[in-house]
């Protein structure tokens, strides 16, 4: 089994996605390409250079952290955030991570001369402590918000190891379905529209495949967006510490909305914002502030022209929103 999981979970995954099933087996091999993602240096290079993620975190930690909070630190990676809050002063810090990179984060923590740091290898489901928990700290947040199966994580750790007024930080979400017109350099035209040095490029629409990935694309860098069509507004809110599972979320959302500024709409850009507290929060949109770890996702449509004061109505339709390949959206 693990020779064959070695070599095609990356492919039973996406199928398994694909076919929208809920299952043990995609459990585990969701499990095993997420451990084998996260000991990969460049991922951890992207959230360690994220100036934004890693002040926010700080902040946060600073503001909550007591001298006597016990913190959990679910998916500690290289440890940064497990060491933010031991030099916080916390008389014990639980570090988890279920990926070979918490043996560096191990290394770095003696480094820096802190014993109260208690590093776990393992996954979390398996984790019982030796009394509850004041503090909740993660980064189990997906591009996409819910692709890091944070909800189940997190709840499963909520119910078992957290105090009744536990704190988890971040606790609350914001996500954003926003129509918008990319800038001319940075749109990505359907191949089927297109004429290439004078060849007629335009029956590769057989090769279409409705939802599939070529209809998204990730960008990172603030200028990629030329302007938001709409006036922007949260279409979903959920806070950590009082929801139970994914399946209380909506599984259709639908708005319609004024376009406050005429063009083209290129897609539907996803982002959100992460909330620790009402003064501390980081968002992923396409701002010059924005925590550059994540990238922001287009949801790709037909390129329609809208003008200024005409109604904009869309729809998303998911089966779970941490498989996203089960989303399905339209506008008109």
């Amino acid at each position: 089994m693990k020779t064959f999981t070695r070599v095609a979970d990356h492919v039973l995954l996406a199928t398994l996605k694909a076919l929208r099933l809920d299952s043990r087996l995609f459990d585990v091999l969701y499990r095993n390409k997420n451990r084998k993602l996260f000991t990969n240096t460049y991922v951890h290079q992207k959230m360690l250079a994220d100036t934004i993620r890693c002040q926010r975190y700080h902040d946060a930690l600073v503001k909550h952290v007591k001298p006597d909070s016990v913190v959990v630190d679910l998916g500690t990676g290289t440890g940064i955030l497990a060491i933010f809050a031991a030099k916080c002063g916390a008389k014990k810090v639980y570090a988890i991570d279920h990926s070979d990179i918490i043996q560096h984060a191990e290394k770095l923590a003696k480094r820096e001369g802190l014993t109260n740091i208690e590093f776990i290898h393992g996954h979390s489901s398996r984790f019982v402590p030796n009394s509850k928990v004041d503090i909740l700290v993660h980064d189990q947040i997906g591009s996409y918000l819910f692709d890091e199966k944070m909800i189940v994580n997190i709840v499963d750790l909520r119910e078992r190891v957290m105090r009744s007024d536990g704190l988890i930080l971040p606790g609350h979400y914001d996500l954003f379905l926003e129509p918008v017109q990319m800038h001319s350099d940075r749109v990505v035209r359907h191949i089927w529209d297109e004429k290439i040095c004078g060849v007629d490029i335009t029956s590769l629409s057989e090769l279409e495949v409705p939802y599939s990935w070529y209809h998204r694309f990730s960008f990172n860098d603030p200028g990629a967006v030329d302007h938001f069509l709409c006036e922007p507004e949260s279409v979903l809110s959920f806070d950590l510490h009082t929801i139970n599972e994914e399946s209380q979320l909506p599984t259709q959302l639908s708005y319609s909305r004024p376009v406050v500024k005429g063009g083209r709409i290129d897609g539907f850009l996803v982002y959100f914002h992460a909330r620790f507290d009402d003064e501390v929060f980081f968002t992923t949109g396409p701002e010059a502030d924005r925590a550059m770890s994540w990238s922001y996702q287009l949801l790709r449509t037909k390129p329609l022209q809208y003008e200024t004061g005409q109604t904009l109505n869309f729809n998303i339709e998911v089966d779970r929103w941490s498989n996203t390949n089960s989303w399905r959206w339209k506008c008109s």
